[in-house]
């Protein structure tokens, strides 16, 4: 199988799995906390849930435009923030209490209602908050490694190491990455690599299909027609994935990881509502 038709297979298959989340937001994405006018844990979740959901999908979206104007490294980027996207919300289907710490607590520092203590050395603690009326003092912060070894798939944990630290090498200065910015005798800097194109594509549909499964898993009312589509286009992306990942023999660990990750996706697409 050549790179061309490698890169034709996965982009069609971004492109369905971004469909197919959209559609979902769209169906049931409604923010029932302001709604209905009721704080409770479920809808809670439930808005917190697709907050992430959407936040990602328009960065998997804006990857997706990236790619097909070859601009790789910036698609990387993005797909940072959407791979968090899928951390946090998986790890609060799994831990909802966390949604102190990653709602309430962060509007309240955000209002003003709580604050950062100060040390005695006069530092500001960011890993604690402070209630200024009762003098409460409680630990503040999960981390993204804690949410992917304490989230639903314990494959999470080891696809991490690999797919986060890639990932964050194209966000920041870091002169690792600079061979993606040369050109191929790497005797001068070039805007256009496209022979890279496949390592985010490859990521982006990996992202996308993990959101995607663990939504399936997340609201077990969606309408059996969303449903039976969803889960198609889940299996489809699964397979393809497993079908094209020899070619990228450059990439091993995260290739890897994917790959077990990827097999845990086919599993709970059958276990799935």
């Amino acid at each position: 199988m050549t790179g061309k038709v490698i890169f034709e297979k996965l982009f069609e298959t971004f492109g369905f799995v971004n469909e197919t989340l959209e559609e979902l937001i769209e169906k049931y994405g409604e923010i029932k906390v302001i709604k209905y006018q009721k704080r409770t844990m479920e809808f809670k979740l439930h808005d917190f849930y697709h907050f992430c959901l959407v936040k990602a999908c328009k960065s998997l979206n804006a990857a997706e435009t990236l790619i097909s104007n070859y601009i790789q490294e910036d698609s990387q980027t993005v797909l940072r923030t959407a791979y968090e996207c899928y951390l946090n919300a998986s790890f609060a289907r799994c831990n909802p209490n966390s949604l102190n710490e990653l709602m309430d607590f962060k509007v309240s520092l955000y209002t003003g209602i709580l604050t950062h203590p100060i040390s005695k050395k006069g530092h500001v603690q960011r890993n604690q908050i402070l209630n200024p009326k009762t003098g409460e003092i409680a630990p503040f912060g999960i981390s993204i490694y804690h949410m992917a070894s304490n989230g639903p798939c314990k494959e999470d944990a080891e696809l991490y190491d690999s797919l986060y630290k890639h990932l964050s090498e194209h966000v920041h200065v870091h002169f690792i990455t600079s061979g993606n910015y040369r050109n191929m005798e790497d005797l001068k800097y070039t805007m256009f690599k496209g022979e890279l194109l496949l390592q985010p594509l490859y990521q982006g549909v990996l992202i996308g299909l993990m959101f995607l499964a663990d939504y399936l898993l997340f609201n077990t009312k969606i309408e059996n027609g969303i449903l039976t589509k969803s889960k198609e286009v889940c299996q489809m992306g699964v397979d393809i994935m497993l079908e094209t990942s020899d070619f990228f023999e450059d990439e091993t660990d995260v290739i890897r990881d994917s790959i077990e990750r990827l097999k845990a996706i086919g599993k709970a697409i059958h276990t799935s509502n």
